[in-house]
């Protein structure tokens, strides 16, 4: 097959500066050896779970995860629903793209191969992962805007200016 356009490789998205993204939903901040668990597909009682490592933050604030593969397990959904109802605050169903910060889950390669019940605490992070992916959107889809845009259609609140002296007299010009 003869390809009209020749391929770009897309550039490779570097961390910046090794900073771990951090969900800001517990005082300890997270660790290069935590795992970031979405729940991937949901099937007739079962759940598969991709586990990845912690990721990174690039120059755009996007999540940068290892390039090693992440992987997939398979848990049954009542064990996982017993696993989070120990820690989740609302008692909802597991849902196709929930994501949990399970830590230290890397320390060991067999924890990670055991029953998910003895990974250690599921922290639910699924609404600031989704904040994150959100803003990987939303600046993926729209251009850069200059400061002077942004002033312009009013999105800065204005600082109000210190009020003019009154004008003084002088030589060249008197006051009225």
């Amino acid at each position: 097959m003869i390809s009209q356009r020749s391929e770009v490789p897309e550039p490779k998205r570097e961390p910046r500066g090794g900073e771990l993204w951090d969900p800001h939903v517990s005082q300890k901040g997270p660790a290069s050896n935590d795992a970031y668990v979405v729940v991937e597909e949901k099937d007739e009682g079962t759940v598969v779970l991709l586990v990845a490592r912690w990721p990174k933050r690039d120059g755009l604030g996007r999540l940068v995860f290892p390039d090693e593969d992440p992987r997939l397990v398979c848990i049954l959904e009542t064990e996982l629903e017993a696993i989070l109802k120990r820690r989740r605050k609302n008692q909802r169903s597991v849902r196709i793209g929930d994501v949990f910060w399970v830590r230290g889950l890397f320390e060991n390669e067999t924890k990670l191969s055991g029953d998910p019940a003895a990974w250690g605490f599921f922290i639910d992070i699924t609404r600031a992962a989704r904040e994150a992916a959100k803003a990987a959107l939303y600046g993926a889809a729209a251009p850069r805007v200059r400061e002077t845009q942004v002033e312009e259609l009013g999105l800065v609140e204005q600082r109000a200016r210190p009020p003019e002296p009154p004008p003084q007299a002088t030589s060249a010009g008197p006051s009225v």
